[in-house]
């Protein structure tokens, strides 16, 4: 005789609020590296009103960029 396995069970999701609390909101944010991906991110939340770090692998990278203020090598033609 062979006992069937009951199939998997998932587990109950947690509540979620659905209403932000007004102290909750966001209002400064962090994008580590500056891969496309990274810096269209950063250039989003900065465009939408939030302070934004881009953070460069080294100091030169850095430098450039902010002097800049485009990402030639992965943007180009898009400003900060």
């Amino acid at each position: 005789m062979t006992a069937e396995a009951s199939p998997p069970r998932a587990a109950a999701a947690p509540e979620v609020a659905t209403e932000a609390a007004p102290h909750a909101a966001i209002e400064a944010a962090a994008v580590v590296g500056t891969t496309a991906w990274g810096t269209t991110l950063a250039i989003l939340l900065a465009r939408n009103g939030l302070r934004v770090t881009l953070l460069a692998r080294g100091e030169e990278e850095a430098a450039r960029l902010e002097a800049a203020r485009r990402h030639d090598r992965r943007l180009p033609g898009v400003a900060f």
